[in-house]
């Protein structure tokens, strides 16, 4: 793993994701999707060699399923995560997006008004870039793609943008420089983007570093729960002590934690009970430990000698544990766990498993995921599209036409997607005339809860068909596995016709994609920094894994076809691929430890290729 410009230890910044995650993850994944042979030559080799006519088709339309999946669950994270603000202020740092998504934030910020607060200062000279447009078609496409995004969270861009100072007198200069740009900057092949963008725009860089410069690496979080982990288990403790006390924190330490914060907080209001409180805040919460203990000791010291009393219950003095320590315990604790299976498999009779009984059984057995794909495209979206629509969350978020409805249309929307809601509704009802409850759709908070309690009441009645049908417990003698069933929860809801599937062609306001998913479709560039092989990368071959003699170029290209292959099948024999000591990467301004250097001069020195 590579150190970064800005820093020694290996794994990914803040300040650096933009340049990963548009010039590698995105890209990758939309060719993937649009040209598997490019992206996947050896998996597709191994299609057009193994699979023929109509096989070959549906082994390739699970390829294709599965990259579409895997590409739709990048674009949520992005939805959720880097496309909206404050991450999305980290677009400015990037050398080919910078400039049209500074663009698209004026604009979003000249629709937006703050009282007594200049959001933009000196709008109205000619030394900022073209951000505003009479016409939005006139917008070019760098800049409409990160408007229409920014749009959807015109408050939240406004107010991260208050709130890092981005419209202080002082990068006034570098915003304007960098709205001016209109291509994309040019890197020394040996410099990093930052590193270019923080020659250029020092202020800026300063101001958006002392906001996400110092977030933790990843590495580095791992290391320090490792820590954190590490830090609880003392030499002189065994890990049934270790473990005792950590059932006593979940357990009793919780339980007399609340009651503690609960005494301190029931004299206190309302609006402060609401706020998050601690356990030892005050001297009348300390004085409570004592009592809790007291209550709490006889407790434990009869299960203690209920435990003690039993023969051979394996609990070490505190004088042996002292003197042995933890690791002495562990190993017995291990030794017992294994003398109890090895006994267990003593007594299982099984038969001899030969390699031809293996192939019959799975010439036999039909995948489940190849049963389910079989289905068709079709029934399979349609299956995933009562999955999405079922679900209370869906009709909260519902966005028609690009925006919130009303509670009328969405009211009528679920009417026609949901044949029974209005007979359930009325027969909710009538029973609640009697009591002077009836419930009358006035918001549309009130529409998805009556939708909520439809679905709850739907999944219920055809989970209970389910079980009769095909069983509730795995041991029983009628159960059926999932893999066997002909049918399943979501089609039961179709076929019951709880739930009515209406094409989008079918419905008068059709849900328009999200702005989000058209921006990243639009990205299909990999930047060559961040390719698999470096051009500074060779191969070399061990002198363990080498065949002692070629004698023509036939055997050598047979050689190097089989290495390749074998290569291909595990990943893990890969070991004849080296690279050159030395020939990691490096940026200018990137110290290199004394560690790192000598652990090189001794690679060098054994001749010993770097992993």
């Amino acid at each position: 793993c590579r150190t970064g410009p800005l820093n020694k230890r290996s794994g990914f910044r803040m300040m650096e994701i933009y340049d990963v995650w548009l010039g590698f993850e995105v890209p990758w994944w939309n060719k993937a999707v649009d040209n598997p042979e490019q992206q996947l030559p050896k998996t597709m080799k191994y299609l057009h060699e193994n699979f023929d006519a109509d096989e070959f088709v549906f082994r390739k339309s699970q390829i294709m399923r599965g990259l579409k999946k895997g590409r739709d669950e990048m674009m949520k994270m992005s939805t959720k995560y880097l496309l909206r603000p404050p991450i999305m202020y980290l677009l400015l740092t990037h050398r080919e997006y910078g400039s049209g998504f500074l663009r698209a934030v004026l604009g979003v910020l000249a629709e937006k008004s703050v009282d007594g607060v200049v959001l933009i200062h000196d709008a109205d000279s000619s030394e900022w870039g073209d951000y505003l447009y009479d016409d939005p078609a006139n917008r070019p496409e760098e800049v409409r793609k990160w408007y229409t995004v920014l749009h959807q969270h015109g408050e939240e861009a406004v107010h991260f943008w208050r709130q890092f100072r981005l419209n202080s007198d002082s990068l006034v200069n570098d915003l304007k420089k960098l709205s001016k740009q209109s291509h994309a900057r040019p890197v020394d092949g040996n410099t990093a983007p930052i590193l270019t963008f923080k020659k250029e725009f020092p202020t800026l860089f300063e101001s958006l570093e002392a906001v996400f410069g110092m977030m933790m690496s990843n590495s580095r979080l791992c290391e320090q729960m490792h820590g954190a982990l590490r830090h609880g288990l003392r030499s002189e403790q065994g890990m049934d002590e270790v473990d005792a006390r950590r059932d006593y924190e979940v357990v009793f330490g919780y339980l007399f934690k609340q009651e503690r914060r609960e005494k301190d907080l029931s004299g206190r209001g309302a609006k402060r009970q609401k706020v998050s409180h601690r356990h030892n805040n005050s001297k009348d919460q300390l004085t409570m430990i004592g009592a809790q203990l007291t209550e709490y000791l006889p407790q434990w010291l009869k299960e203690a000698n209920e435990l003690l009393q039993q023969p051979n219950h394996g609990i070490p003095s505190l004088t042996k544990t002292r003197n042995k320590g933890r690791r002495d315990q562990d190993k017995k604790n291990i030794a017992t766990q294994l003398e109890a299976h090895d006994e267990k498999v003593g007594t299982l009779t099984r038969e001899k498993l030969t390699v031809d009984a293996m192939k019959e059984e799975a010439d036999r057995t039909t995948p489940s995921n190849d049963k389910l794909l079989r289905m068709g495209e079709e029934r399979l979206q349609c299956r995933e599209h009562i999955c999405n629509i079922t679900t209370k969350k869906y009709w909260v978020e519902l966005e028609i036409g690009g925006r919130r409805p009303h509670f009328h249309v969405l009211w009528f929307t679920a009417v026609k997607t949901f044949p029974h809601l209005l007979p359930f509704h009325r027969g909710s009802v009538e029973i609640l005339e009697n009591n002077d409850k009836i419930t009358q759709i006035r918001t549309k908070t009130i529409a998805t809860n009556i939708i909520g309690s439809y679905l709850t009441m739907a999944k219920k009645v055809t989970k209970l068909i389910c079980d009769f049908c095909h069983g509730n417990d795995s041991t029983g003698r009628n159960f059926v596995p999932k893999r066997d069933r002909q049918f399943q929860q979501n089609d039961l809801l179709e076929w019951l016709n709880f739930v009515r599937v209406v094409h989008a062609s079918h419905s008068p306001n059709a849900i328009v994609e999200n702005a989000a998913s058209i921006c990243l479709s639009t990205f299909n560039t990999v930047d060559n920094h961040y390719t698999y092989t470096l051009s500074d990368d060779v191969v070399l071959t061990s002198s363990d894994d080498a065949p002692a003699e070629v004698d023509t170029a036939a055997d050598a290209e047979g050689v190097n076809e089989t290495q390749s292959n074998v290569d291909d099948r595990d990943p893990r024999r890969s070991s004849t691929r080296r690279r050159q000591p030395n020939s990691r990467r490096r940026y200018p301004g990137e110290e290199s430890s004394s560690e790192e250097e000598e652990s090189d001069d001794e690679e060098d020195a054994n001749n010993a290729p770097v992993p």
